[in-house]
């Protein structure tokens, strides 16, 4: 075997491992609860642990010739980060910063569901606008609430179909999300961890069907072949 081609594998191992342990050690830290890690602190820790990814990735992608090894090679990385995603966003959603605390350990069910429940579509939305428009609420806290919404499943509209040939269309795709984000809100307010709106349902499906509709742009799809993501 050719001594570049060894030191490319072995160097791509490497990096692969150092994002291993990063998520291990994200994960250790996610499941202390009392550990307080805010949402900068997770961004950081996902660009630390997809830095290496990419490098690995780029390394492999040098030493392989056959495109449909290549494939796989991109398949894999994309895979990884896709699986470390989910992870960021169990610790988001169920971990960290609960907005649906409200006693939730003393409360009875019915009480808890009072407070904690929104089942009028953009009400929170309504709500947050006029707080805007009045100033009666620090700003920062409707970007994190309206925007972060709109964000937190924005990566999924690029994802999964990347990983999941069935959801490269987009009425799967739509049916599938909307599955996912009833599914999440419903466990939320199951385990009592934070609150059940549906607001956070139709903003985190804007998110995710914008960034479906990025991905399906002719120059976006030429460029996902261009680097092996899609079949030429």
């Amino acid at each position: 075997m050719d001594k570049i081609v060894l030191v490319k594998k072995v160097a791509a191992g490497v990096f692969y491992a150092i994002s291993a342990l990063l998520i291990l050690l994200l994960s250790v830290i996610i499941l202390k609860r009392n550990t307080m890690l805010h949402v900068s602190g997770l961004l950081i820790m996902a660009i630390a642990i997809c830095i290496p990814v990419i490098i690995a990735t780029i390394l492999l992608l040098s030493i392989v010739q056959e495109e449909e090894k290549r494939y796989m090679v991109m398949k894999g990385s994309i895979s990884a980060v896709f699986v470390f995603y989910c992870l960021i966003l169990v610790a988001i959603l169920f971990l960290i910063g609960h907005r649906g605390d409200n006693g939730a350990g003393t409360v009875s069910i019915k009480e808890y569901l009072k407070w904690n429940m929104n089942l009028i579509p953009f009400k929170t939305i309504i709500g947050y606008t006029r707080f805007f428009i009045n100033g009666s609420i620090n700003e920062s806290i409707i970007i994190e609430n309206l925007l972060g919404n709109v964000l937190l499943f924005f990566p999924m509209g690029i994802l999964l179909p990347c990983i999941f040939e069935n959801l490269r269309r987009f009425n799967r795709f739509a049916v599938a999300m909307l599955i996912s984000l009833v599914s999440v809100e419903i466990l939320q307010l199951l385990t009592r961890s934070g609150i059940c709106d549906i607001d956070d349902i139709i903003l985190n499906f804007i998110g995710a069907v914008s960034a479906f509709g990025i991905w399906r742009l002719t120059v976006i799809q030429k460029l996902l072949s261009k680097i092996y993501v899609l079949n030429r």
